[in-house]
């Protein structure tokens, strides 16, 4: 075995190791780790079978090998720097969101504790006092 096989699969086994481990402290993500598993093991697996990337090149009519390595790492990159900002994107409208609802939360509570201390009471929309809404009698309408 050469000393370039022996280095891809040891760092392969490495990358692996380390994405269980901060699966294991809850600092990798399980959906996010499958991916970067799977970037380990074909590293591992290419490291030890170095001829397999000179058949995937003739198969797909690239001459130059390692240029398919490059491409396929490029566009598997891009496709996740993409997905990661879809996720952003909507992680960041879902916390606006939030941040809205809790405004208008704070903004009713703060009303209700001002109206408490006012002595009015709010109920369906119309504001009455304590005294009126302590007495139970109906008040006399002007019509009869």
């Amino acid at each position: 075995m050469h000393a370039f096989q022996m280095t891809t699969s040891l760092l392969g086994l490495g990358l692996a190791v380390l994405i269980v481990w901060l699966i294991r402290r809850d600092d990798l993500y399980i959906r996010h780790a499958l991916f970067w598993l799977f970037v380990a093991v074909l590293a591992a697996v290419l490291g030890l079978w170095p001829g397999s990337i000179d058949w995937m090149g003739d198969l797909v009519g690239i001459r130059y090998s390692p240029a398919l390595i490059l491409l396929c790492a490029v566009l598997v990159l891009f496709v996740k720097t993409l997905h990661a900002d879809v996720v952003n994107t909507r992680l960041e409208m879902e916390l606006r969101h939030l941040k809205q609802s809790v405004a208008l939360l704070e903004a009713e509570r703060a009303g209700l504790r001002v109206g408490a201390q006012d002595g009015v009471v709010q109920e369906s929309g119309q504001g009455l006092s304590a005294d009126d809404a302590s007495n139970d009698t109906p008040k006399a309408s002007g019509s009869a």
